[in-house]
């Protein structure tokens, strides 16, 4: 049996003003129950104390890059792919919490599955909101999934070094806080994705982080993301139709305007309709994933109007077959009422 390279894993982390968490987050990674990996920290410029914390731990794993100027962490991850020496690549954010067998459930994962370039996995919301992910597990519920939102959790995934290298994939610094959306849509056509069941990692979410603080450039970028995903793979869809997909989004949306649904709509079916041609995605999946978001959309609108009937009525029937009558006429007494409240 062919000996493996020692260290196995190399984590990357970047760090940047989160001397409040940082500490909890490298020593949820050095006390893994998987013990054969180094720990490529890289200090973005943070002005706190984020860098003295950091040198106060002695761990001969710990491979630590200062870095006096904040050049945005884009920049160190490429550096952490360029500077590992481990087969595969586990992201670590500093303000969040690896579950102890995280890397040895992953490397178990992907070394008796060879196919598979990236493996991610559920995580947990701790801080200023509580809950569980609910991602897609299989590479065709991923590959769906992308054209709306990044359907993995970036600090829970582990890489395969030898799929970015052989295919010179780094991350995009174009894309600076959706550069892992970007780096997936690349991959899977290279490769398969999957997200394991195991909730591996503590999400933190908190006022500072770059989700909260950068989210108008987020939600842009993702838009821009997800267009040339779906243009890439052959779809063709109007400028408003594919903005519209962000309503499909795991993260709430919630859409009050009948222009918006109609746009929707007509992007749900040109999609359905093309992948017949295409064969790109799994047919009996994709229907699963639209109906699924149509039910949840349809069931989130807070201020219906009488422009909602038309759109609702003529709903491509997949999308409403597991609407009982019930609840389809629940929708258009709402619409004709002008109720703003849920019945």
């Amino acid at each position: 049996m062919q000996r493996m390279p020692s260290p196995l894993v190399s984590v990357v982390m970047p760090v940047y003003n989160t001397s409040d968490y940082v500490e909890e987050a490298i020593l949820s990674i050095l006390n893994q129950s998987f013990t054969d990996f180094e720990f490529l920290i890289f200090n973005d410029g943070s002005t706190d104390n984020s860098a003295e914390i950091i040198r106060s731990f002695k761990d001969r794993r710990i491979r630590f890059y200062d870095h006096p100027l904040n050049t945005g962490y884009v920049v160190h991850l490429n550096k952490g792919i360029e500077l590992s020496r481990g087969c595969f690549i586990a992201r670590m954010d500093a303000d969040d919490i690896a579950h102890p067998d995280r890397l040895k459930i992953q490397v178990e994962y992907l070394l008796a599955h060879p196919c598979v370039g990236v493996c991610g996995s559920q995580v947990r919301y701790i801080g200023r909101h509580n809950g569980e992910s609910a991602f897609p597990t299989d590479n065709d519920g991923i590959r769906i999934a992308l054209m709306a939102y990044c359907s993995l959790w970036h600090p829970s995934v582990m890489i395969r070094k030898e799929v970015l290298t052989a295919h010179k994939l780094t991350y995009d610094p174009d894309f600076l806080y959706t550069e892992d959306y970007d780096l997936w849509c690349k991959l899977t056509k290279v490769t398969q994705l999957v997200n394991l069941p195991d909730y591996l990692l503590s999400y933190r979410k908190h006022d500072n982080q770059v989700s909260i603080v950068k989210e108008q450039l987020q939600t842009e970028a993702i838009q821009i993301i997800g267009q040339e995903y779906l243009k890439s793979l052959g779809f063709d869809l109007s400028q408003n139709q594919s903005e519209s997909l962000k309503y499909l989004s795991e993260y709430p949306i919630t859409i009050n305007d009948p222009t918006e649904l109609k746009h929707l709509l007509e992007a749900m079916n040109k999609i359905r309709t093309q992948n017949f041609t295409l064969k790109i995605f799994n047919p009996e999946k994709l229907d699963a994933f639209l109906q699924r978001h149509w039910i949840k959309i349809v069931d989130s609108i807070k201020y219906f109007n009488p422009k909602f009937i038309i759109p609702l009525v003529n709903t491509e029937k997949t999308f409403i077959k597991n609407l009982n009558i019930f609840e389809t006429i629940k929708y258009i007494i709402k619409s004709l009422l002008y109720w703003n409240t849920r019945i």
